[in-house]
């Protein structure tokens, strides 16, 4: 068997990891969708989900990955907390994929379009900030956030090919006009942008970066988000 460079991908719900795998599979990657959910309970005499929390979760969800890095090009994986550490602990590296903190309206949008009931939603909501802090504090090997309109499709290419795998964070309160940044976007791909205005919407606590390509917006206390 010939064996693949397997990129781990661990993505908040509602990121896309299902919609790519069930239209993208093997146009051009080969894909895994491994569902946490399928590991982390008891299954019943007809294979389904019983409300018993399976105790060899995440050891049994490691070893599923570990089984099949090498087979496929991409690994979709779950985000949850556990499972990220037990990634760390196992020394599998994996690229994050999460919402901006600022995208919480839209993946609440997107959890009521794909069905989501609404004590999932609620769960999810209620945690927001939360869920994303600690997920910003984790290691991995290199992360997206999501911004609105944007699935895991969008950058699925820059994640296989590495483009984003050394990316790093800045301050927006550092940057200032006439600064030279890379910006990624699947629209810009990664160009140049030269910093032309900077406003800030003290109602909305929203900063607005204006370059000659695109504009960004940020967290008006000037959370940090992926620039390049």
């Amino acid at each position: 068997m010939k064996y693949k460079p397997t990129i781990v991908i661990s993505a908040f719900p509602a990121c896309g990891k299902s919609y790519m795998f069930n239209n993208y599979n093997n146009k051009p990657f080969s894909m895994l969708d491994s569902d946490s959910s399928q590991f982390s309970w008891i299954k019943d005499e007809n294979g389904n989900n019983t409300k018993e929390r399976n105790p060899d979760f995440p050891d049994n969800y490691i070893k599923h990955i570990k089984d099949n890095i090498g087979k496929v090009d991409v690994i979709f994986i779950s985000s949850h907390d556990i499972v990220r550490k037990a990634l760390n602990d196992n020394e599998i590296n994996f690229f994050m994929v999460y919402p901006d903190k600022l995208m919480k309206d839209e993946w609440i949008r997107r959890f009521k379009e794909r069905g989501n009931n609404e004590g999932f939603i609620k769960f999810i909501g209620d945690n927001w900030d939360d869920f994303i802090d600690k997920i910003r504090s984790d290691q991995y090997s290199g992360y997206y956030e999501l911004q609105r309109d944007e699935y895991i499709g969008d950058i699925l290419d820059y994640v296989v090919d590495g483009s984003l795998e050394k990316s790093e964070r800045i301050n927006v309160s550092d940057i200032k006009v006439n600064d030279m940044l890379f910006i990624y976007s699947p629209i810009d791909n990664k160009r140049v942008n030269i910093v032309t205005k900077i406003d800030t919407d003290i109602t909305n606590q929203v900063v607005y970066v204006y370059t000659n390509w695109s504009a960004w917006y940020f967290n008006f206390k000037f959370d940090e988000k992926l620039l390049y």
